[in-house]
């Protein structure tokens, strides 16, 4: 669902699908998109896991939390 902070970690059509909140035939349509389509699957896990570890790391995310300290400091 695209709400809250969920954008931030999906990247709609880059590694996953999001679909407005409230609509259930979105929903219904993206989950069979995924179950019909394992090369999608796969696509979306592969670019997931790129995006955790170029953004959401422990080691990552310390520096981006610095350097913000250090912005406003």
């Amino acid at each position: 669902c695209a709400t809250g902070g969920v954008p931030e970690v999906v990247a709609h059509n880059d590694n996953g699908l999001l679909v407005p909140p409230d609509d259930p035939a979105a929903l219904a349509e993206a989950i069979f998109r995924l179950v019909a389509d394992e090369s999608l699957r796969n696509r979306f896990g592969r670019r997931s896991r790129e995006r955790y570890l170029s953004q959401f790391t422990q080691s990552v995310m310390a520096g981006q939390i610095e350097a913000f300290y250090q912005r406003i400091a």
